[in-house]
C-alpha cells in the first residue's frame, strides 16, 4: 500500500480522470 499525506492524496485525486473510472475503478486502486 502507498503511504500519501493528505496533499499528495488531494493532488492524485485532482490529477485523475474520475469520471472515466468510476467509484468502482477507484475503490480497486486503493
Amino acid at each position: 500500500q502507498l503511504c500519501l499525506t493528505e496533499e499528495q492524496l488531494a493532488a492524485l485525486v485532482q490529477g485523475l480522470p474520475w469520471q472515466r473510472l468510476g467509484a468502482e475503478g477507484v475503490i480497486s486502486m486503493l
